[in-house]
């Protein structure tokens, strides 16, 4: 039974590409594999290479996202004539087409109706599409500005930053607690830094008619909601409590992501 020799073994593997070792390594425990045209085993090697390092890179970007719901999956989501949301919706905003228009999504309903498992969902496909993506609650959010701010204007705009480089950013509980000005003055920067060039996943209580009221009147205020509902989906869950529901549920097996073209 054939077997790579040692140096071109070791080549593989400098050049990144050990899981063609391995896939090799399996082809030849089967006569009728290695007995295959030299093209289509090959083939196979190239896709089980490739396959191995989109599931890898997919595995990165899930864990650095911290989502708050890690098994959150849009296969998984619940149909019925409570939830005032189609599948035809779901199934397109899975596809993130919505992040590569640079659209925001608003998912606004009563506690408990699903909106943080929605918004970990629809992150969890835009990492499987490669998009840098991350979860933060408003009130860490804050937190953070806060911190940033004690320590100077450096520290500010490197979370500025941070926060703005993100092509798919969550924030949750949205509006859930008052702001005062200070963090109007700086979710205006995050929102003038995201505006037009990425998107966003807001999970809130509020309707978007009511977020003036929730950030107070002024002109920052004004411009949050002109650059964040500018161009925007909205996805409403209802008034029922699905989180008993989901908690008896089983999660999902990650197991392979199926490589998708970006």
């Amino acid at each position: 039974m054939a077997m790579l020799d040692a140096e071109t073994d070791r080549k593989l593997r400098v050049l990144g590409v050990p899981e063609m070792v391995v896939a090799y390594q399996e082809q030849t425990k089967s006569m009728d594999r290695v007995n295959q045209p030299f093209e289509k085993r090959l083939a196979e090697l190239v896709d089980a290479a490739y396959q191995a390092k989109y599931n890898e890179k997919v595995e990165h970007l899930l864990k650095a996202a911290h989502l708050r719901i890690p098994t959150a999956d849009v296969t998984q989501i619940l149909y019925d004539d409570k939830r005032p949301f189609s599948r035809e919706l779901v199934d397109e905003l899975a596809t993130c087409h919505f992040v590569e228009q640079h659209t925001s999504l608003i998912i606004q309903g009563y506690p408990s109706s699903g909106k943080t498992y929605l918004s970990c969902a629809f992150a969890k496909e835009a990492c499987k599409k490669h998009y840098k993506t991350a979860y933060i609650r408003m009130s860490d959010l804050l937190s953070a500005d806060e911190e940033a701010r004690i320590s100077g204007i450096r520290e500010e705009k490197r979370l500025l930053r941070k926060y703005s480089q993100y092509q798919v950013l969550v924030i949750d509980e949205w509006l859930t607690t008052g702001v005062d000005e200070d963090e109007v003055r700086f979710l205006y920067e995050l929102a003038e830094r995201r505006f037009d060039s990425t998107s966003t996943i807001f999970a809130t209580l509020h309707d978007k008619a009511e977020w003036l009221a929730c950030l107070g009147e002024g002109a920052l205020s004004e411009s949050i909601i002109e650059r964040f509902t500018h161009n925007v989906i909205v996805l409403n869950t209802g008034e029922n409590d699905f989180r008993a529901v989901f908690e008896h549920r089983d999660p999902p097996s990650l197991g392979s992501f199926g490589a998708t073209a970006n």
